[in-house]
């Protein structure tokens, strides 16, 4: 019993990894899409152009551009880690849930 509840931890654990990743990485592009200004402004550094979010161009600082580089990258190796676990462990168990 003690292996099957592992297992079934595991797979609510790695869902759920993915789901939080997936939603944080379209969160913050959505943010930035919709608080980020369409036009340079030089007073607040925000002079670095980028395409977000199916065409919307908006300019962030550097710091802006280094955290939203992050967050993304975080996101989608967390959501690759999680289903890559998911899988083995859909190797490794036939049916958990019985």
């Amino acid at each position: 019993m003690g292996d099957i509840f592992f297992k079934r931890v595991a797979v609510i654990s790695l869902i759920s990894i993915f789901f939080i990743s997936l939603f944080t990485h379209v969160a913050i592009e959505l943010s930035y899409a919709s608080y980020k200004p369409r036009f340079p402004q030089a007073e607040t550094g925000r002079v670095i152009r980028i395409t977000i979010n199916h065409g919307s161009t908006v300019y962030v600082s550097r710091e802006e551009l280094r955290r939203l580089s992050s967050v993304q990258t975080t996101a989608v190796v967390a959501m690759l880690v999680s289903f890559i676990g998911m899988g083995i462990l859909k190797l490794s168990v036939r049916n958990i849930w019985n």
